[in-house]
């Protein structure tokens, strides 16, 4: 909690020495890492306008997108391919894959072979169904 508390008052320090007198809504900024990294890109901004903002926001928008490609491809096959009653065994699996995977899971820094492991073994989700929702198109056409 501490690094958060000092980055919040490094950017109340970075507000005051710009000049700007309303308070910076933090709440909003730290509720995810991502979010208070982008708020010190922008801080970082040679000229702050709404364009640069903009293209600041879009540029990391669309690669944190692109990172997070193969948890949206497990979301899919959890929630949309596996019957909701069989949707535990799939927990109950990835749970025991061991501490160390499921920090870097939870962290998103899964390496190619935490990916493969992931997905290795007997499926709980029919193969067929989930071959249905690998494009993320599937969820887009929002299939039944």
């Amino acid at each position: 909690m501490a690094p958060a508390l000092e980055q919040i008052a490094a950017l109340d320090d970075l507000r005051r020495s710009c000049g700007v007198a309303r308070t910076i809504p933090v709440h909003v900024l730290i509720e995810t890492p991502r979010a208070l990294r982008e708020a010190w890109q922008i801080a970082a901004l040679p000229h702050i306008t709404s364009a640069h903002v903009r293209t600041c926001v879009e540029t990391h928008s669309k690669a944190a997108w692109r990172k997070r490609r193969y948890f949206r491809l497990l979301n899919r096959m959890l929630f949309k391919a596996c019957a909701p009653d069989q949707r535990y065994k799939v927990l109950e699996r990835f749970y025991r894959l061991g501490g160390p995977l499921i920090q870097r899971f939870y962290a998103a820094r899964l390496t190619p072979f935490d990916k493969a492991r992931v997905l290795m073994g007997k499926p709980p989700v029919p193969i067929v169904a989930a071959l249905g929702y690998l494009g993320e198109s599937s969820v887009i056409e929002d299939k039944p």
